[in-house]
């Protein structure tokens, strides 16, 4: 239960947070980024 509500809360931050986001793996390639930084860099999620 713990772990859901703790997915949930990054969930809730990671999208509604107003400072871009980008989620990388150890290569520095990008797999996630949050609406803000969707926004600042002008491209989609997919784009990225």
């Amino acid at each position: 239960m713990d772990r859901l509500i703790h997915d949930e809360i990054y969930r809730f931050l990671f999208e509604h947070s107003f400072d871009a986001i980008l989620l990388t793996n150890p290569n520095g390639e990008i797999y996630r980024a949050n609406p803000a930084a969707c926004k600042l860099l002008q491209r989609n999620e997919e784009e990225i």
